[in-house]
């Protein structure tokens, strides 16, 4: 029987809360949500959820500035790429309106704070993906799967691609799983026959390392619920 308290599933960019497949067991986990946005994290905070409302980067104690877009959703660290973005409808949705100031954290830093060790974690976080990885060390020897978005193309300057995250994460126990989705945008409107933009990417521990590891008595049993929990999830019967 899996304790909830083993579970951590951790979100970060969590504006809109835990995602629909994971509400389907939101009962067996423990959620984390990382949201630095104040209203949003508030929003949470009212909701009932343990909420970390700090910037993550790859260092700490970083000045950053953050782009509001006009579209919030479409808001970000880093510029919007309008030579890419204008060749589509509605680029303007990306235009910056204001910008507002943040101090960094890592996502270790956090984590220790809290004596937390996630199982899982989905990233989210337009564009500044692999530099919260950088500051995630620890997290990422511990844990067993992760969800990351990335883009095929840049629709903001300097951002990194799928190829990047690919580098970053296909390591010895790490392995690509899925496309779990994918965004296409042609020049008129957002429809299946567009252009590839925006994908989110499954990433989990090579069931074999797993298997490695609880014959080794380095996971527990507790830990491979957890793992079946996460294949469940995403629907990973093979």
């Amino acid at each position: 029987i899996l304790k909830k308290d083993s579970f951590i599933f951790l979100d970060i960019g969590a504006a809109e809360g835990i995602p629909k497949r994971w509400k389907l067991v939101e009962d067996l986990i423990n959620k984390i949500l990382i949201e630095p946005h104040p209203e949003s994290a508030k929003e949470l905070k009212d909701l009932g959820y343990d909420v970390i409302d700090r910037v993550l980067y790859s260092k700490k104690d970083i000045d950053l500035k953050f782009n509001h877009a006009k579209k919030e959703m479409c808001s970000s660290f880093l510029e919007p790429n309008l030579d890419h973005l204008d060749k589509f409808i509605n680029s303007e949705r990306f235009h910056i309106i204001k910008q507002s100031n943040f101090v960094t954290s890592t996502l270790d830093d956090e984590l220790n704070k809290i004596h937390k060790k996630p199982s899982f974690i989905k990233i989210d976080t337009e564009g500044t993906e692999i530099e919260i990885l950088k500051g995630s060390s620890e997290c990422l020897n511990s844990i067993l799967g992760i969800e990351i978005e990335s883009s095929f193309f840049q629709l903001r300057k300097n951002q990194p691609l799928i190829s990047d995250i690919f580098s970053f994460l296909s390591t010895s126990e790490f392995e690509f799983i899925d496309f779990l989705s994918i965004i296409r945008w042609d020049k008129y409107e957002h429809k299946f026959t567009g252009q590839p933009q925006i994908t989110d990417l499954l990433f989990l521990v090579k069931p074999e390392i797993v298997i490695k590891k609880y014959n080794q008595k380095i996971y527990s049993k507790e830990t491979l619920l957890n793992y079946i929990l996460i294949l469940s999830v995403y629907l990973r019967s093979d």
